[in-house]
């Protein structure tokens, strides 16, 4: 997965960046991009940059790649590395310009230089693939890297697989486990299942099950089907969790929904039947709601352990529409003053 377009927080200089930013904020783009562009015309790089978005965008203007690519390349020549990114992410994708994937290596390869998490990680996958640069994994594993230890989830999730793998060197599982974590401990589902399997099966880590059930039991809670499956044999057989039939019974139910291959879905529904057919009527009755109100829940805060139990389904519900809202603010905050973040916030909100 590729990184995309930022709209850049960053203190303000010029007068009309505070107003363009709150602007954008509370969704009037109109006011947002003239703010904007009278901050860039005065010469705010960042703000020279965010007007590139909005053309880009065709929020609050309309929508003109060629205008965004004009101000990205004020904004990247006065050495913004946000607009440098923007920029190969416009070459990579054709929008304003030809594709060109060397060209979109180079302008990466300037915000990566000055630090930028996502030019790092797009630079990494584009020697990954060998695409506008030599195919290198050992380069790509480089940027990787840099990009992981800033925290980039998709970058540490792509090291540890190659960590994982040996590819482009050696392998290292337990580089490869400290990476899944980096993502895990940022409520990456996928990372979360993937470390609760190293734990489970000692792979780069010591042998620990208790902990395998801990991150699985956080990927289950996001719907990540193939944590539910491994939590839910866990519960049946009470291993390094209590047994538990109730619970076995509820993510093994939610594993024959959501794994994609037809023979896993047989095997998570087959478990299921065998624990269903050893409860009574009312328990069956009780392990179906369950199921029926169990709903995924939001990544972006803390999640209860597995070993706690489902929640009760009526909170739940009510915990879902406060969480998110919950998670919109936080996402709002966190995007001030950094680079790259809004996206992120945007989607939070939606």
């Amino acid at each position: 997965m590729i990184a995309a377009f930022g709209f850049a927080a960053a203190p303000a200089v010029w007068a009309g960046f505070d107003q363009g930013l709150a602007a954008y904020m509370e969704g009037d783009f109109a006011k947002a991009f003239q703010e904007m562009l009278t901050a860039a015309n005065a010469g705010d790089v960042v703000a020279a940059n965010n007007v590139g978005v909005l053309y880009s965008t065709g929020r609050g203007t309309i929508a003109d790649p060629v205008q965004a690519m004009t101000w990205w390349r004020k904004a990247a020549d006065q050495g913004d590395d946000e607009a440098a990114f923007n920029l190969g992410l416009a070459y990579q994708n054709g929008r304003g310009v030809a594709v060109d994937e060397e060209k979109a290596a180079s302008w990466y390869r300037k915000a990566a230089d000055q630090g930028n998490p996502s030019a790092q990680y797009n630079l990494g996958v584009l020697y990954h693939a060998g695409r506008g640069v030599p195919l290198d994994p050992a380069e790509a594993a480089s940027w990787y890297r840099k990009a992981a230890d800033q925290g980039d989830i998709s970058a540490a999730k792509s090291l540890a697989d190659m960590l994982g793998n040996g590819e482009g060197g050696k392998q290292n599982l337990e580089e490869a486990a400290h990476y899944y974590q980096v993502a895990a401990e940022q409520n990456d589902a996928e990372a979360e299942r993937v470390l609760g399997a190293m734990f489970g099966n000692g792979l780069g880590v010591q042998r620990n099950p208790a902990s395998a059930a801990g991150w699985y039991g956080k990927a289950a809670d996001q719907g990540d089907a193939q944590a539910a499956f491994n939590l839910g044999v866990m519960y049946s057989l009470g291993e390094a969790v209590p047994q538990d039939k109730m619970r076995a019974y509820l993510w093994l139910a939610i594993a024959a929904k959501g794994l994609d291959e037809p023979d896993a879905r047989l095997a998570a529904a087959e478990r299921r039947d065998a624990i269903a057919r050893t409860l009574s009527a009312t328990d069956r009755d009780l392990a179906l709601r369950q199921v029926d109100q169990w709903r995924p829940r939001v990544v972006g805060r803390a999640i209860e352990a597995a070993t706690n139990g489902p929640p009760d389904p009526r909170a739940a519900e009510a915990e879902h529409e406060t969480t998110a809202a919950e998670i919109c603010h936080s996402a709002l905050r966190d995007s001030l003053g950094r680079t790259g973040q809004w996206a992120g916030a945007e989607s939070a909100c939606r």
